[in-house]
């Protein structure tokens, strides 16, 4: 499958390298204009995967990098921004976010703190197909 993953840190990275292990092709690794630390981007170099850093993702020109690279599947993983429909709509069978919480009880950031600060015995993972809300 050919996709193109949005992502910030270790569990991005982590990520990355499974799915390229796993034989997918991954056609660029999209990282925050201020990623909090190196290791996306780190792992695409050493898995041989464009690292694209847009200004602006949601963006005329890097909508159309998107669309020339004609990605199956998009995923993002603490990514920091908001994907549009003009961007949602390009990859064939969609965009797929993975957060680390339980929705919509734990959305925003730091969700796992929350969890244990709330005394949660249990926390969980939420994958969702991205839309418009």
């Amino acid at each position: 499958m050919r996709i193109l993953l949005f992502g910030d840190g270790a569990w991005a990275a982590r990520s990355l390298l499974r799915l390229a292990s796993d034989g997918h092709e991954l056609l660029g690794a999209v990282v925050r204009v201020r990623p909090s630390d190196e290791t996306l981007g780190d792992a695409a170099a050493s898995a041989g995967v464009p690292v694209l850093q847009p200004r602006q993702s949601n963006g005329d020109a890097f909508r159309r990098i998107v669309e020339e690279l004609s990605p199956d599947l998009a995923v993002s993983i603490s990514y920091d921004r908001i994907l549009r429909r003009s961007l949602l709509d390009l990859p064939r069978l969609g965009c797929m976010n993975i957060h680390a919480g339980r929705l919509p009880q734990y959305r925003g950031r730091n969700v796992i703190n929350w969890a244990i600060l709330n005394g949660e015995t249990e926390i969980g993972v939420t994958a969702h197909m991205m839309d418009e809300g």
